[in-house]
């Protein structure tokens, strides 16, 4: 790839990072917002794989238009975070499926992420996330969650560069 694309697709690329951060999207609910309002079909995974540094196809006219996409949509809000997508039970919680699981193990892996941190830079109004709660969920011990919390921990890690090795 030549250097201009290279630093096409790196704009790009942080430019994609920076949207997601702001309007709180899961790769769920961006490829399920894209397909119905932007006539544009990306997987969930091709999203996660456009995110991350060693994506290639990231310059492209159907990654300008999914930027062009997202910089039309308001930002999250605080109190929800833009997580109404997931399915949530009569109390409240989602069920974290076993592939929910893998893709947090995943993410986590991919970023070397210190969750610690994460937990520390959490919006006040998840009191309850906790490092423990978030090895649960990878371990699977606990199978429902806070949409907002895993929300949170999801976008912050599918945000992240991946580690240096």
């Amino acid at each position: 790839m030549p250097d201009d694309q290279k630093t096409d697709a790196n704009q790009i690329r942080d430019q994609l990072r920076q949207e997601i951060r702001r309007t709180r999207l899961s790769p769920e609910q961006l490829s399920q917002l894209l397909s119905e309002h932007a006539g544009i079909t990306l997987l969930p995974e091709q999203i996660r794989k456009a995110i991350r540094k060693n994506s290639k196809a990231i310059a492209t006219p159907e990654w300008r238009k999914v930027l062009a996409a997202l910089k039309g949509l308001p930002d999250a809000p605080k109190a929800t975070r833009g997580l109404s997508g997931y399915n949530t039970s009569e109390k409240g919680y989602i069920e974290i499926t076993r592939e929910m699981a893998r893709h947090l193990s995943a993410e986590i892996e991919r970023t070397g992420a210190n969750i610690s941190l994460i937990v520390a830079q959490k919006p006040p109004e998840m009191m309850t996330l906790t490092k423990n709660r978030i090895s649960t969920w990878k371990t699977g011990r606990i199978r429902k969650a806070n949409p907002d919390e895993w929300g949170y921990v999801i976008s912050t890690l599918n945000a992240m560069p991946d580690q240096k090795k």
